[in-house]
C-alpha cells in the first residue's frame, strides 16, 4: 500500500498463501521457504479504504486500509521486542501456513537473520486489515471486481462467483465451461448483422446505478490507421480441438497459452482462464472475457450467458462497457469495440503486440499493449499518442486511470503514475 503523495510504502497486505499442491508447515524451512516464493496475488480491486484481492491459494480477501499502517506500527513492536528481526532488521516477515492444522489457518511467519522461521502472535485483532475471507473456487482467482455489496470474481476452474460482501456467501455461481458447451443457449454474434437481443441488454442496463468504480476515467490506444499488424500465426485451434472462437473443443483440462512476443522479446506462459482485467458488471449485467477468444453478456439474475461475442483470434485480457459499447482486449494484438444496441463489431484497432489492459471513457481509451509506453486512442480524432517519457524499462501491463492521472504498473517491477 503506497502513499502517492509522497511515494512512500504504507504497509503490506499479508494473507495470501500458494496454491495449496505447494503449501508447506511453517516448521519446516526448505517448504515453507517454497510456500512463500509461490504465494502470488492474481488480482485486486480499491474504492475508497477498501480493497478486494484474489490469489493462487484459490481464495479472495477483503481489506480495510485504514487499520494497514496501525497493523505496520503492531508488527514493528513485536519484532523489536526481540522475538525475531523484522523487515528493517534484514529479516523479512513471511505469510506462511499454520504449523498445527488446515483448520488452524494462515500465520505471520517472521525469519530472523539466522534464517529461523518464528510463528508471531496471531495479529487477528482490531488491528488487522484483513477483514473477511471468502472460499468457493477450487482453483487460482485471477480476475475480480466489485460495486458497492457486490463482488464478481473469476478463477482458473472456469467458474464465475457472485458474493455478497456482507456476508461473505457465494449467491451464484455461473459456469463458462457450461457455457461454451451449449452455445445455442447463447446468442452467438460474430460482428456480422444486427442482434435481436438489445433489449435485454437494455432491460438489464437501464435500473443500474451510477458505478463508483471505473465509469469515468481512461483511455489510450493504438492508432485505427494500420499499425502492419500481423495476425497472430497460432490460431485458437492450437487452444481448442475445434478452434472455433468458443464454441466448442475440449476446455476441460488446465490452460495455457503462449503469448505473442511483447516489444522486448519476452513472452511467456498465459495461464489465466478469466483474464484480470476481464471483468466487469453494471446492473444486472456481467460482461466477462475468457481463454476461448470469446466475450460474454451474463444476466445475474439467472446465471446465465443471454450473448457471446466472436472476434478476438487469442485470449481475453481485459475489458470494459458502458450502456452502449464493450471494448476488449487481447493477445492477438488488438482491441475491438462492440456496439451493444446492434451486436455488431463497430471497429478494431490493432497493435504490434499484445493488449494486456485497457480503460475507457467517451474521449478516448488507454491501452498497455506490450511496450514500455501507454498509448492513448482518441476516440474523436482516431489518432494515437504513446506515453513515452520517463516511461517503463520493460513493458506495461496494468493500467488504471482517474480524472488526469493514469498509473501503471510493468515488467521492470516498477509502478509509474502518469498525467493525462
Amino acid at each position: 500500500v503506497w502513499d502517492l503523495s509522497t511515494g512512500e510504502e504504507v504497509g503490506r497486505l499479508r494473507g495470501h498463501g500458494a496454491a495449496s499442491s505447494a503449501r508447506g508447515r511453517a516448521d519446516d524451512v526448505s517448504a515453507s521457504d517454497s510456500a512463500v516464493s509461490q504465494a502470488v496475488v492474481k488480482c485486486l480491486q480499491v474504492e475508497d479504504a477498501l480493497c478486494v484481492t484474489g490469489g493462487v491459494d484459490s481464495s479472495v480477501r477483503v481489506w480495510d486500509l485504514r487499520r494497514v499502517e496501525e497493523h505496520e506500527v503492531r508488527l514493528k513492536l513485536w519484532a523489536e521486542q526481540g522475538h525475531a528481526e523484522g523487515e528493517r532488521m534484514g529479516g523479512a516477515i513471511r505469510q506462511g501456513q499454520s504449523g498445527a492444522s488446515a483448520s488452524a489457518g494462515d500465520s505471520i511467519v517472521v525469519e530472523g537473520e539466522d534464517g529461523v522461521l518464528v510463528e508471531a502472535p496471531d495479529p487477528k485483532d482490531e488491528f488487522d486489515p484483513c477483514v473477511s475471507r471468502l472460499e468457493g473456487h477450487s482453483k487460482e482467482v485471477t480476475a475480480l471486481y466489485f460495486d458497492d455489496n457486490c463482488l464478481v470474481t473469476g478463477a482458473s476452474d472456469k467458474t464465475l462467483r457472485q458474493w455478497d460482501l456482507n456476508t461473505g456467501q457465494c449467491v451464484l455461481t455461473m459456469d463458462i465451461l457450461w457455457a461454451i458447451s451449449n452455445p445455442s443457449t447463447a446468442q452467438a454474434l460474430s460482428g456480422v448483422g444486427p442482434s435481436s437481443g438489445g433489449g435485454q441488454a437494455d432491460s438489464m442496463l437501464s435500473p443500474a446505478p451510477s458505478p463508483r468504480f471505473g465509469r469515468s476515467s481512461l483511455g489510450v490506444g493504438s492508432s485505427g490507421s494500420g499499425i502492419g499488424y500481423d495476425d497472430l500465426t497460432m490460431s485458437m485451434s492450437t487452444l481448442s480441438a475445434s478452434g472455433a472462437g468458443g464454441s466448442g473443443g475440449n476446455w476441460t483440462g488446465a490452460f495455457s497459452y503462449p503469448t505473442p512476443a511483447y516489444a522486448d522479446g519476452s513472452w511467456e506462459m498465459y495461464t489465466d482462464f478469466v483474464g484480470p482485467g476481464a471483468l466487469q458488471f453494471w446492473g444486472y449485467a456481467l460482461a466477462s472475457g475468457s481463454g476461448d477468444g470469446a466475450v460474454r453478456m451474463w444476466d445475474m439474475r439467472t446465471g446465465q450467458a443471454h450473448r457471446t461475442l466472436l472476434g478476438h483470434t487469442a485470449p481475453v485480457t481485459c475489458l470494459q462497457f458502458d450502456e452502449t459499447h464493450i471494448i476488449s482486449g487481447s493477445l492477438d494484438k488488438s482491441i475491438r469495440i462492440w456496439d451493444l444496441r446492434m451486436g455488431t463489431m463497430s471497429d478494431v484497432i490493432k497493435y504490434d503486440f499484445p493488449v494486456t489492459a485497457l480503460q475507457f471513457d467517451s474521449r478516448k481509451i488507454v491501452v498497455a499493449a506490450g511496450e514500455s509506453a501507454l498509448r492513448i486512442f482518441n476516440r474523436t480524432t482516431m489518432q494515437q499518442t504513446p506515453l513515452l517519457t520517463n516511461g517503463h524499462l520493460a513493458p506495461a501491463e496494468r493500467l488504471r486511470y482517474m480524472d488526469r492521472y493514469a498509473v501503471s504498473g510493468g515488467k521492470d517491477s516498477v509502478i509509474k503514475v502518469w498525467t493525462l
